[in-house]
């Protein structure tokens, strides 16, 4: 049976689409960029999120910010958090959502301090105000955000699609293994066309 996605029941979460990860620090230790590019996932998210608003289907934008102290990270290793302390700083252009990626005024943003979106935020109390039972999971990082975020939702109970040339991280052996072996067991995994027509089809 083909997929039905309800846009009055359904968000969709675009998760961490900031400048650091895509136009300043992860160019020097990551592949984040060069699997957006081979993805198409720029501006095949920015047709999602067209469609989304079109439609009338409520966007959730999602931040990771840091101190400048680092007074709020987990002191696990100490080099890691040397080198990730100026990284989504709190009030820094890096920390900005990218340019075509923007939340709009009627968009949600929510901010998020680890891996989970859900975890120490108001994303729960949002969708549950909104009457989702449904999330469609798209941005950064496939092996970290997306997936601590689509646990979180599976343990909510909510329905999950994870958009598959929307998400993407700096490993591409870890983006395939997340999106062929682990999301399956809990989330639909699609492409953006294939989200797109589930959306028209209602």
């Amino acid at each position: 049976m083909a997929d039905r996605i309800d846009p009055r029941k359904t968000a969709l979460i675009v998760l961490c689409m900031q400048r650091d990860f895509i136009e300043v620090k992860a160019t020097a230790t990551y592949e984040i960029p060069g699997m957006l590019a081979r993805k198409g996932t720029i501006p095949k998210l920015q047709k999602l999120v067209g469609e989304a608003r079109r439609s009338g289907m409520p966007i959730i934008h999602v931040g990771h910010l840091k101190r400048v102290d680092g007074k709020d990270l987990v002191p696990t290793v100490e080099s890691d958090v040397k080198l990730h302390i100026r990284f989504l700083v709190e009030d820094t252009p890096g920390a900005e959502f990218i340019d075509g990626l923007k939340p709009a005024p009627q968009d949600h943003v929510v901010y998020k301090r680890r891996f989970s979106a859900f975890y120490g935020t108001d994303l729960d109390i949002r969708l549950k105000a909104l009457g989702v039972d449904t999330v469609i999971f798209t941005g950064l990082l496939t092996n970290v955000a997306i997936a601590n975020s689509i646990a979180a939702a599976h343990d909510r109970d909510l329905d999950i699609y994870v958009v598959s040339d929307c998400v993407a991280c700096g490993f591409p052996d870890q983006d395939e293994f997340f999106l062929t072996k682990t999301f399956p067991a809990v989330a639909r995994v699609r492409a953006a066309e294939e989200v797109l027509a589930a959306m028209g089809s209602v």
